[in-house]
């Protein structure tokens, strides 16, 4: 078998189980195995391959084609300007994600631009794969990032990523603030906030392959993000900031948990869609 019969024979199992964009997904297995780019196709098409790497594709077609998500069977998955690792003990980075990263970003530039005494410091909670935390502790180098969550195999992943960018990330397991010390300048969350009704009409890929735990926000979707708010303010030095994710349908909610709380401020962002999708609480 030739790697051109290998990627050949992965695009037509991936389309035999009704897979959009078969060929997209099947360069992406077959490079995964490999450790190669999609170039290799071209220099080594004709190459012969066979033994432990074709086993390795072959699993992970079925894997594929069984309805695991595409990023866990070839363990990656992009966000912002990192290529993450990610299994089944965290979620799936999403893009609405990304924007709360953009918003951390940009809070944490205009706050570097101040004066300000002592180091910038920033928790990450329920951080799952480490995504925000390590996006934000490669733009501020000098900042003290803290990623934590309350699931020890969501934790292991994150250390992974962090040792894989040398992100110098305090990783603490934590259900939110209990192993918390100190105050920060910015707390970003992305909690469980699906309602637990709501979980079992998701998209199958997402209710039966990611973690419950990370979707699941009880009765109405705000249990956790209740305690988050409303235990945020003694976490936040003076003029600090709260952004978090929420549900499409929860910005007044959050805005009003917030407000009650004790925040100064609380406004919602948008997201792609034009949805309510990131509270933005100032104290």
């Amino acid at each position: 078998m030739t790697v051109n019969d290998l990627l050949k024979q992965t695009i037509e199992g991936l389309e035999a189980a009704g897979i959009e964009n078969a060929r997209r997904e099947a360069e992406q297995i077959v490079c995964a195995v490999l450790k190669k780019d999609r170039s290799y196709f071209i220099v080594h098409g004709s190459d012969v391959i066979g033994g432990e790497p074709v086993l390795q594709v072959n699993k992970k077609t079925i894997d594929r084609a069984f309805g695991m998500p595409l990023q866990y069977v070839i363990g990656t998955s992009a966000f912002m300007d990192m290529e993450l690792g990610v299994d089944d003990r965290v979620l799936i980075p999403r893009p609405e994600t990304e924007l709360l990263a953009e918003r951390a970003e940009a809070f944490l530039a205009e706050r570097f631009a101040k004066e300000h005494d002592g180091e910038i410091s920033v928790v990450d909670l329920c951080t799952g794969s480490g995504a925000i935390a390590l996006y934000l502790a490669r733009r501020f180098t000098i900042a003290a990032v803290t990623a934590a969550d309350i699931s020890q195999p969501a934790l292991q992943v994150a250390i992974y990523n962090n040792m894989k960018y040398d992100a110098g990330l305090n990783i603490v397991r934590s259900d939110l603030f209990e192993n918390i010390e100190g105050t920060f300048d910015l707390i970003t969350a992305n909690p469980p906030y699906i309602p637990t009704t709501v979980i079992d009409t998701l998209d199958p890929v997402v209710k039966d392959k990611e973690p419950r735990l990370a979707l699941d926000g009880g009765d109405d979707g705000l249990d956790i993000v209740r305690r988050l708010v409303s235990e945020a303010p003694q976490h936040l030095k003076a003029g600090g900031m709260l952004l978090m994710e929420h549900g499409h349908d929860q910005g007044e909610a959050c805005r009003e948990i917030a407000l009650a709380a004790g925040f100064s401020a609380a406004q919602t962002f948008k997201d792609l869609e034009d949805h309510d999708r990131i509270l933005c609480a100032e104290l």
